[in-house]
């Protein structure tokens, strides 16, 4: 989890215990996904630091699978599904 960024708590009442949120991996997800939606061939095809940034960022999003807070994991694999091979490919 990310200690340096906002967290939301949330209280569950029937065990009194509190599960931390972290809102900047669901973000991350959230922008990673969408970022390789919109992905093009030819929108990055000359600039190899896009690319490695965009690899960088997908190798988190893949690694998101096995975060300790099921939300993000939950909400990572709904997003990886949606994104294009074409994508992907690239």
């Amino acid at each position: 989890m990310c200690n340096d960024h906002k967290q939301l708590l949330l209280c569950d009442k029937a065990c009194d215990t509190v599960h931390v949120l972290c809102v900047c991996c669901v973000v991350a997800v959230e922008k990673v996904t969408v970022l390789a939606r919109l992905l093009t061939v030819d929108s990055i095809q000359n600039n190899q630091q896009i690319k490695t940034s965009l690899a960088h960022a997908v190798c988190y999003l893949i690694g998101s699978l096995q975060d300790i807070n099921l939300y993000v994991v939950e909400r990572a694999t709904l997003y990886l599904e949606t994104i294009k091979a074409s994508s992907i490919k690239v």
